[in-house]
């Protein structure tokens, strides 16, 4: 997609609406965390012209690095933020206000950003399996992992995790900058949470650590200043969204100008 095809929407839940109301504990369970994102996606699916959802279905296809569209919890309850395909006007669940995603860039523009997102990196387990061996771990979890190699056993995880986990993240959007154009001002970075979501799937799939048979998915929230190196890469990528599980609503940066 190009800019011009993509929409930035705020889509707010109906929640009187009579063809939901019956249905909204069904629908947002308040249960577990992977079922309440898991769900969340599904029901912003409907939002999706009728050609993409003939297409497609809503499973959990934002797993990896693309989606359908990026999405993410607005700042007030039973909100969203969506970027991509223009939404669908006769959604009678929610209320939508939309526009076309216009991201105008130059190299030299400081940006402040605020970023949900599942961050990962691409780690080698079993030599012995070749490039079948490598797997994708959460970036929080790897640098904790390497303290206690380092420590020689086990450190308290509790303690050192938001500590490590600023680290981790910092040191993945200054990478990530060096891809895709831009600079991370690294004063001004700031990690506003980090939690764990065990979500429902194989515990050997990708993506999280085991917990109790289900891998765990890192989620961060974090916030900061970037300066644009390369105007066409950042505003691709923004397009595109950061790290993994978008279908989790990970990945949508929102931007405004510093």
């Amino acid at each position: 997609m190009t800019n011009a095809e993509i929409w930035f929407t705020r889509a707010r839940l109906n929640r009187e609406a009579p063809d939901l109301a019956p249905l909204i504990g069904r629908l947002l369970p308040g249960k577990a965390d992977d079922e309440n994102l898991n769900a969340t996606h599904q029901l912003l699916w409907t939002l999706m012209p009728r050609a993409m959802q003939q297409a497609g279905k809503p499973g959990l296809e934002g797993g990896g690095d693309r989606a359908a569209f990026l999405w993410r919890q607005a700042e007030e309850p039973n909100c969203w933020y969506l970027l991509g395909p223009r939404p669908r006007q006769d959604a009678s669940f929610f209320t939508v206000e939309t526009k076309p995603y216009e991201l105008v860039l130059e190299r030299g523009d400081r940006l402040a950003f605020d970023l949900i997102v599942n961050a990962t990196v691409n780690r080698l387990v079993d030599p012995s399996k070749g490039r079948d061996g490598r797997r994708r771990c959460d970036v929080v979890m790897d640098a904790l992992k390497a303290e206690e190699r380092l420590a020689g056993g086990r450190v308290d995880r509790a303690a050192r995790r938001q500590l490590t986990a600023k680290a981790a993240l910092k040191t993945w959007m200054s990478e990530q900058g060096a891809r895709h154009g831009f600079v991370l001002e690294l004063d001004a970075f700031v990690l506003i949470s980090y939690r764990t979501v065990e979500i429902n799937r194989p515990a050997h799939g990708r993506g999280g650590a085991r917990s109790r048979g289900r891998p765990l998915m890192g989620v961060a929230h974090i916030r900061g200043i970037v300066s644009v190196t390369d105007a066409a890469a950042f505003a691709a990528k923004v397009v595109t969204g950061f790290g993994r599980a978008k279908a989790f609503g990970c990945g949508l940066m929102l931007l405004r100008r510093a």
